[in-house]
């Protein structure tokens, strides 16, 4: 876990804060991490050039009050957040876990706890509506390739003991 300069992102979708005294990457503590995606913030790189060029002009829509998306300073759109997130490329986005809120990142190990019981189906679409409005990944990208990684070993061993079981079927059948 290293700690997150919030300063260089925006926050997508708030998490809830780690609630115990253990360290999240403590070994005692994955199982409360376990399948528990609301303990996980989603964090966006702030693009501010890219993001004013595309929102100049353009009012917001997701909620009701309808501002103006100006800008107010030459760092930081003043724009809702929901439009700027929904932009902004949501395959940048970094998942993160708000410990006496300071945000840390996720390794390997806790986004496989944590995303444990999501199955790559077909049709599988990493990304999903957040709360507010904008978009936000349904699984972390790193945690996603390493699935897609897996699934194409299984696939292989799996066409492979086929073919095996069809040869087998096909030599037994020699003898009968």
């Amino acid at each position: 876990m290293r700690v997150l300069d919030v300063s260089a992102f925006r926050v997508v979708h708030r998490g809830e804060d780690w609630p115990y005294a253990l360290p999240p990457c403590n070994r005692s503590m994955m199982s409360k991490l376990e399948k528990n995606e609301a303990l996980v913030s989603w964090l966006q790189p702030a693009q501010s050039t890219r993001l004013d060029e595309q929102v100049r002009g353009r009012l917001c829509t997701t909620r009701s009050h309808s501002l103006p998306l100006t800008r107010t300073s030459r760092s930081r759109p003043s724009a809702c957040t929901c439009v700027l997130l929904a932009l902004a490329d949501s395959n940048e986005q970094v998942p993160a876990i708000c410990v006496h809120g300071v945000y840390y990142s996720l390794s390997l190990r806790m986004m496989r706890s944590i995303w444990r019981h999501v199955r790559l189906r077909k049709g599988f679409v990493n990304q999903e509506r957040a709360p507010f409005g904008g978009l936000k990944l349904r699984i972390p990208s790193l945690l996603y390739s390493d699935k897609i990684r897996t699934q194409t070993r299984f696939m292989v061993g799996l066409a492979r003991s086929r073919h095996i079981h069809a040869g087998q079927s096909s030599s037994l059948a020699l003898y009968s």
